[in-house]
């Protein structure tokens, strides 16, 4: 994973591919106004391989085909982020080989796309998908003439082409504006479109389905908030069909967690404690001294630490995480314990001798 930060001067797009260039668009627009846009580039690749016994899904022994498989799938996560806005897009492919069945050989490419954009009381946010993939080989069972009502003749099966591949795609935008502390208005609209290169009557047919729901999100405690919900769909299969549905939803949302508001003073120390305690100790296994110098601030937070170090009973070892050389120096003269590390405990000399020098 690599990450960069920098103010942008001037932005290019190079078109290689759809899914580049919508990759591209998505990032040049989040970063329109920004300052200094933080970038990740995270790519991954997965390898493996397999013996499938029956990769054609055969009903029957004589039909089944068995052969070695080889899997490979390879994406790429692009993050764009500021402060109140966060995009995530990842291109996606994937493919089945089989060595000795070229024919079952399978392929499929992805993209995801999610974004969000907070504002002072509003949240607006977009979710998409789009898929390109071969289908499952599927076997219809048959019927002769003069098979008894309900009985099935074992063995006879129809296949369907092997080639068929399903064109998925969907959007889902959303919105959301906090009217009070503890009320807020939510609107969410969504499209999804579906073709096939083979359309099969009872089984693949094309469709296109729009949706759309608006509610009112009550805070009606600090442990969770009451949803009211109404909803409509619009169903459209390649039929000459259509299909359309409303409702209403009421949905509780829970959210338990201390409540400190209200805590007596001693439990509320303690709570602290465990708090800091599992902070500091996730970040010091990390090893991230900048999220752990963060903590520390401008203030006179550092020299409350040294104190808190020097009043505890033990004081064997002492580590600091920090890139600022000045905490380093009065760290170094004013903590007292025996080995005093800087960004990396826990590194002994077995010429040292034991409880420090």
């Amino acid at each position: 994973m690599s990450s960069l930060r920098h103010a942008f001067a001037a932005r290019g797009v190079v078109q290689t591919s759809s899914a580049a260039g919508l990759t591209g668009v998505c990032l040049s627009l989040a970063a329109a106004s920004a300052v200094a846009t933080d970038y990740q580039f995270n790519p991954r690749l997965e390898l493996a391989g397999g013996y499938d016994d029956n990769a054609n899904l055969a009903v029957t022994g004589v039909n089944k085909i068995a052969s070695s498989e080889a899997k490979a799938d390879a994406r790429v996560e692009l993050i764009a982020r500021e402060s109140n806005w966060e995009w995530h897009v990842t291109p996606e492919a994937r493919g089945t080989w089989y060595p000795d069945h070229s024919d079952l050989d399978s392929n499929a490419e992805f993209l995801y796309l999610n974004g969000e954009r907070r504002g002072r009381r509003y949240t607006v946010s977009l979710n998409g998908y789009r898929a390109s993939q071969s289908l499952l080989t599927s076997y219809l069972p048959t019927a002769n003439i003069g098979t008894a009502l309900g009985i099935p003749e074992p063995g006879t099966t129809l296949v369907t082409p092997g080639s068929i591949r399903q064109n998925l795609g969907y959007l889902t935008p959303s919105y959301t504006f906090a009217m009070t502390p503890r009320s807020s208005l939510e609107f969410t609209a969504g499209y999804t479109d579906a073709t096939y290169s083979h359309e099969l009557q009872g089984g693949y047919v094309d469709y296109h389905n729009v949706t759309g729901a608006a509610g009112l999100v009550l805070a009606a405690s600090l442990a969770g908030s009451l949803t009211l919900r109404a909803t409509a769909a619009d169903f459209r299969p390649d039929l000459g069909l259509t299909t359309d549905t409303y409702g209403a939803e009421a949905q509780w949302d829970g959210k338990f967690s201390a409540d400190v508001d209200n805590m007596p003073y001693e439990r509320l120390v303690a709570y602290v404690k465990a708090c800091g305690w599992t902070l500091a100790r996730t970040h010091a296994r990390s090893g991230d001294r900048v999220a752990i110098a963060s903590y520390l601030g401008s203030g006179d937070t550092f020299d409350e630490a040294i104190a808190l170090a020097n009043d505890s009973d033990y004081g064997l070892g002492a580590n600091l995480y920090t890139n600022d050389p000045r905490k380093v120096k009065q760290y170094y003269e004013e903590v007292k314990a025996g080995t005093c590390w800087v960004n990396d405990p826990l590194t002994d000399n077995d010429a040292g001798p034991f409880g420090g020098m």
